[in-house]
């Protein structure tokens, strides 16, 4: 079987860097438990980046 990489980007509303970050591993903690994400990422999520302050918003 082929692999291919994705990247996404997802904008996380917050008040501060702190929820930020806690956002940020509640969405990876749930996406991880995932029947279905369990099954295209066998490895689960290989790579997370540092959380950086939007431009945007």
């Amino acid at each position: 079987m082929k692999h291919f990489r994705i990247s996404v980007d997802i904008d996380i509303t917050s008040q501060d860097g702190e929820q930020a970050e806690r956002r940020a591993f509640l969405l990876f903690s749930d996406l991880e438990q995932r029947p279905w994400v369990k099954e295209i990422l066998p490895n689960g999520i290989q790579e997370r980046r540092p959380l950086t302050p939007s431009k945007g918003g």
